[in-house]
């Protein structure tokens, strides 16, 4: 399938501070659903999937945030770029076929990304493999956990356990 290479000097990019890692909460991945109503309506004359993702969608521990995808056809990518940061702001990452668009409210961090292409069908086989191997959910779980003294260590580990399970998917 493919994820981006990287080597370890990427992950250099953060700051090493601790990150903060919460049990799930049923709430933020309600807000999370509302969210998903929000920009399906803004994006109702799209043919696109707008899905939970991350920890939520997991019901594992994570960093609490609320984070959707939004996945389209390379072709809309302009105009839903366009229609997300009216809404949301500039994006904190952009990318060829990914944007992040990062926001706060007095309680949560939102995530809304976008993603096309090679990047979407990746993202979306991953979450798949992930969600019909709670083995594997429990083992991203634990190096969550085990490397979130460091927000370097936290994203490289992710990143490895990630590519490691791209291996594995079938097809």
């Amino acid at each position: 399938i493919g994820l981006p290479m990287v080597d370890d000097s990427y992950f250099l990019r953060y700051k090493d501070k601790p990150v903060k890692i919460l049990p799930f909460d049923p709430a933020s991945k309600q807000l999370g659903l509302k969210l998903i109503k929000e920009v399906e309506t803004l994006l109702n004359e799209f043919n696109c999937k707008v899905l939970l993702r991350g920890s939520n969608l997991f019901e594992i521990f994570g960093k609490g945030d609320v984070e959707i995808g939004v996945y389209l056809d390379k072709n809309d990518w302009k105009k839903v770029f366009e229609i997300l940061k009216a809404r949301f702001g500039e994006p904190g990452t952009i990318e060829d076929e990914y944007a992040r668009f990062s926001f706060k409210n007095q309680k949560n961090e939102f995530e809304v990304m976008m993603f096309c292409g090679r990047g979407a069908y990746i993202d979306l086989k991953l979450t798949e493999y992930l969600l019909a191997r709670p083995d594997l959910l429990m083992e991203y779980e634990e190096i969550k956990k085990k490397y979130s003294f460091s927000r370097i260590d936290y994203n490289r580990e992710k990143n490895r356990f990630l590519r490691k399970v791209e291996l594995e998917i079938p097809g």
